[in-house]
């Protein structure tokens, strides 16, 4: 979409970034008013706010705008259903190491084409592939936040000892 069209400066302004828009996705709600995301030079951004959004994260709609560095977004992959009236696109983090924003979840028009969108996502986590792993001293610090009572849990007692040993 050309920079010149209404739709991207509708979006572009709607989302108040300070970084230079490079493109759009097109959410499709009202062709008065549009509403989408904003890709950037540093990753996308989002608008949301308390009245209207069309933005969840981990199950919750987003009352505030966002936006994910091309760095996080490699740590995502992109899942998509239809649904009667609208179409849903989700982020799903592949690790743990944002609990925060595990899920993102993304409401478009029925009309829109949910493949391509996705397609689109999909290109924009891997323009910076993470080839790091997770390092040996974090990794028991993300097993405890999923596995309560350590000291009860037979399972964590073992994990927590080969790990400590490493």
């Amino acid at each position: 979409m050309n920079e010149d069209e209404p739709v991207f400066k509708s979006i572009a302004e709607k989302i108040k970034t300070k970084n230079i828009v490079v493109g759009v996705i097109d959410q499709c709600w009202n062709d008065k008013n549009h509403d989408g995301i904003a890709i950037t030079e540093v990753g996308i951004e989002w608008n949301a706010s308390m009245f209207s959004s069309y933005v969840s994260i981990n199950g919750k709609k987003a009352s505030k705008p966002g936006n994910l560095s091309f760095k996080e977004l490699a740590h995502y992959k992109c899942f998509y259903k239809e649904e009667l009236l609208k179409n849903v696109v989700t982020l799903t983090r592949t690790d743990l190491t944002n609990p925060n924003l595990l899920e993102i979840s993304f409401e478009f028009e029925k009309a829109a084409d949910i493949t391509q969108i996705c397609k689109i996502f999909e290109m924009l986590a891997q323009i910076e592939t993470v080839e790091e792993s997770i390092p040996d001293e974090k990794r028991l610090d993300y097993l405890e936040a999923f596995i309560v009572e350590d000291n009860v849990n037979p399972i964590m007692r073992l994990l927590r000892g080969l790990l400590t040993r490493q």
